[in-house]
């Protein structure tokens, strides 16, 4: 299913934070979503996952219209998205936060968990043989019953990671996903983010990692102070003298 943006603006008061930007995310492919700080872009995340409303444009998703839609809702249509900081719970194991992933597709009700029905009971054991796929997958495995404030931060970042895949996403948001590993981290997560895109899961890519983006990104945006500069391939894309100067000056 494809991300569609048409037109798509955002005003704070006086400030005009996303203006007019338009572009598409397809199936299959890895859309990296670039700028300087304060360019827009986790201000266009928060837009297309519902938490912030549009001043202007519409968003559609696998042929669903999202301007209005809330956040959950959203959410329910498989847009699934991480942040720029971790968001875990810190005094849990990690497959305890792996698997609350899995809530957008369970079927037993909350009473049938407290009384602990065997329906509930079947459930929450598939739940954590399919966490604990999600774990291998990661390479966090080892650390399954480690509590996630004892990991480093970039296996917190991968947790992140896994707990975002068990939602089953048909469109993830990656919010500067790498941001603080060293290289080698990193290209261990790309190859990762290109199976995801492999396995035909639309993902778009907010980072700041130029080597990664140009490294597993199909297509590229660029903003600069909330307007569109440029669109295309990674290598047009990096070139474009007015991309070269929002980055580095004139």
């Amino acid at each position: 299913m494809s991300l569609r943006l048409e037109n798509v603006s955002k005003q704070f008061g006086g400030l005009r934070a996303v203006s007019n930007v338009t572009f598409c995310a397809e199936p299959g492919r890895i859309t990296g979503l670039i700028g300087p700080n304060g360019a827009g872009k986790t201000t266009l995340v928060n837009l297309i996952t519902g938490i912030l409303s549009l001043t202007e444009g519409s968003i559609g998703f696998g042929g669903e219209d999202l301007t209005t839609m809330s956040p959950t809702d959203v959410a329910r249509r498989g847009v699934v998205r991480t942040f720029q900081n971790v968001r875990l719970l810190l005094d849990e194991s990690v497959v305890a936060n792996v698997a609350l992933g899995f809530y957008r597709h369970g079927r037993s009700s909350l009473l049938a968990d407290i009384v602990g029905l065997p329906s509930a009971r079947a459930e929450i054991r598939k739940v954590h043989e399919q966490a604990h796929g999600l774990l291998h997958r990661f390479g966090l495995e080892p650390y399954a019953d480690t509590l996630v404030r004892n990991l480093s931060y970039g296996h917190q970042r991968r947790v992140e990671m896994a707990r975002a895949l068990a939602a089953k996403p048909s469109l993830l948001l990656l919010d500067e996903p790498v941001a603080g590993m060293n290289d080698v981290e990193a290209n261990e997560l790309g190859t990762i983010f290109s199976s995801l895109a492999a396995s035909g899961i639309a993902v778009l890519l907010v980072e700041h990692n130029m080597r990664l983006v140009s490294s597993i990104c199909e297509d590229l945006v660029v903003l600069d102070t909330g307007r569109m500069i440029a669109s295309g391939k990674p290598d047009a894309v990096l070139s474009d003298p007015a991309v070269v100067q929002a980055y580095l000056g004139a």
